[in-house]
């Protein structure tokens, strides 16, 4: 289990393992880099030795199991209010059913058309300082939505659409990442003004990318780049 409590400014994350209904382990750790009203992106990735937590796209702690994988039976949020815990359900029972191995630019066919408010949240974790890693919406041979992530020098974040040829790009001031060869996790929710993106818990687009071919239209995605793509749903 985990938990964040905040005072004021301050605040602690804590990590513990019951067995039995008795605490068996327990680890603490600063706040992390969010806010009050923020929004934030919690990555926890299963290893061997044990929980690999990143919040925000940054590292945080790892977790050493107390208690065998295979034991694991369901999952509880607390602490928040009914409808968050509602959002935060759906997230992440999709995130796990669809948990899968990307392969690079295979492109994934969606179920059904795209609505909207629908959104498609996607982690991994960058493999290179200067090299990009992509994703990019496909409507037949067009690409209606491409999503360019480029760490060389400050970095930048570059969306754009092709359809024929390249359009004017869209270049977001907000470079999201504080570290090098981050992790991440992005989502891009589909509204009627165009795509919401928001990287590691930071709204990027203000205002949202306007679409430039219709929404009904897009059918696949797929990723490509210096990156491991760890899932998308």
């Amino acid at each position: 289990s985990s938990g964040i409590k905040a005072k004021g400014a301050s605040g602690t994350v804590m990590f513990s393992a019951y067995k039995g209904g008795k605490m068996v382990s327990k680890a603490t750790g600063p706040y992390p880099p969010v806010g009050r009203g923020n929004r934030y992106a919690v990555l926890i990735e299963v290893a061997k030795i044990g929980y690999y937590i990143t919040i925000n796209g940054a590292r945080y702690t790892v977790f050493k199991h107390k208690i065998a994988l295979k034991l694991l039976t369901g999952y509880q949020f607390s602490g928040l209010g009914k409808a968050a815990r509602a959002r935060w359900f759906r997230h992440f029972r999709s995130s796990v059913m669809s948990l899968r191995s990307i392969t690079l630019r295979k492109k994934y066919a969606f179920k059904g058309k795209i609505k909207l408010q629908d959104f498609m949240v996607v982690t991994g974790q960058s493999t290179s300082t200067r090299k990009k890693w992509t994703m990019n919406f496909w409507a037949g041979k067009h690409i209606a939505f491409h999503l360019d992530f480029r760490p060389a020098g400050k970095g930048q974040i570059v969306m754009n659409t092709k359809k024929g040829g390249w359009g004017r790009e869209y270049r977001p001031k907000k470079w999201p990442f504080k570290t090098k060869k981050p992790y991440f996790s992005f989502s891009v929710r589909n509204l009627k003004r165009g795509f919401n993106v928001v990287v590691n818990g930071i709204h990027v687009t203000k205002p949202a990318y306007k679409h430039r071919i219709g929404f009904k239209k897009i059918t696949h995605v797929n990723f490509s780049g210096a990156a491991k793509w760890y899932s998308f749903s």
